[in-house]
C-alpha cells in the first residue's frame, strides 16, 4: 500500500500554520511574562543566585559521579572483552556499545563539569576573604575533569584498538579522530556520518528554540547581547561549515 504524499501547497500551509501557532504561542508567554514581569524577574534572579551558589559543589559532585560510572562501565567492558573467543561477533557488539556508552559519559561529565564550573567563576568578582575558597571547588573539578578526560578516554580507546586491531589513532595525537576515521571500515564510516548528520539537525533544531527562549527570557530580565552573540556564532559556525564541505565535496 503507498503512502500518500502531501502535495507543496498543503506542506506550506501546515508550515504556515505550525509558524502562526508558534508566535501565538510566544506572543502569549511573552505577554504572560511582561504582566508578571517583576514576579518574574525576583524568580529568575533568585533561580540564578542559588545556581551560583552551589555550582561549585555540584561540579566537584558530577566530576565524582561521572568518572566513577565511566570507571566502572571501562572496567565491565575490559572484563568482558577479555572472556571474548575471538569469533562471537553478536557478543563484541555488546562490549563495544558499552564502550560507546563509556565515551559518553566522559563527555557530559565534561560538558557539565564546565559548566557549572563557569558559574561558579561568574561570581569571582564579588568574592570576599571568607568566601573566595568557592573558587576552589570548580577550578579542582575542571583540572581533574581534564587529567581524567585525556587518561580515560585513552584506555577507552586502546581497549578498543585491541578489539579491532585494524584501528589505529592515539589520542594525544591532534590528528586523532581523522586517523581513526581513516581506520574505520565502510560500515562503521556510515555509522557515524549518519549518526553525525542526526546530529546537526537536533543543533538545528534546539538553536532557534534556545533563541526564541532567550528572547522572551529577556523580557523579564535584561541579559545584554551576549547570548544572542554566542548563539549566532554557533548556528553560522555550523551552518558554514555543512555548506562548506558539502561544497567542497560535490567538486571533487
Amino acid at each position: 500500500m503507498k503512502k500518500r504524499k502531501n502535495s507543496p501547497r498543503k506542506t506550506m500551509l501546515l508550515f504556515l500554520l505550525f509558524l502562526a501557532c508558534s508566535m501565538v504561542v510566544g506572543g502569549l508567554v511573552g505577554s504572560m511574562i511582561s504582566i508578571q514581569q517583576s514576579t518574574v524577574r525576583e524568580v529568575l534572579e533568585f533561580l540564578g543566585r542559588q545556581a551560583i551558589h552551589y555550582s561549585g559543589g555540584a561540579a566537584a559532585a558530577v566530576t565524582v559521579a561521572g568518572f566513577a560510572v565511566a570507571i566502572a562501565i571501562y572496567r565491565r567492558g575490559r572484563k568482558m572483552a577479555m572472556q571474548w573467543d575471538g569469533e562471537d561477533e553478536v557478543y563484541i557488539e555488546e562490549v563495544e556499545e558499552r564502550l560507546r556508552m563509556g565515551l559518553m559519559t566522559i563527555s557530559v561529565t565534561m560538558i557539565l563539569v564546565f559548566c557549572l564550573s563557569a558559574m561558579a567563576f561568574s561570581q569571582i568578582s564579588n568574592l570576599t576573604e571568607e568566601t573566595w575558597q568557592r573558587i576552589l571547588w570548580p577550578l579542582f573539578s575542571m583540572m581533574a575533569t581534564m587529567v581524567l578526560l585525556v587518561t580515560l578516554e585513552r584506555k577507552f580507546v586502546e581497549l578498543e584498538k585491541q578489539i579491532n586491531p585494524e584501528k589505529r589513532g592515539d589520542t594525544f595525537d591532534f590528528r586523532f579522530k581523522k586517523t581513526w576515521l581513516e581506520s574505520c571500515d565502510e560500515q562503521e564510516r556510515a555509522i557515524i556520518y549518519k549518526s553525525s548528520y542526526r546530529a546537526f539537525q537536533a543543533a538545528q533544531t534546539a538553536y532557534p528554540i534556545c533563541w526564541g527562549g532567550v528572547m522572551i527570557l529577556s523580557i523579564a530580565v535584561d541579559i545584554g547581547v551576549v547570548p544572542y552573540v554566542v548563539i549566532g556564532v554557533l548556528w553560522l559556525t555550523q551552518i558554514l561549515a555543512y555548506y562548506a564541505e558539502a561544497s567542497k565535496k560535490h567538486r571533487r
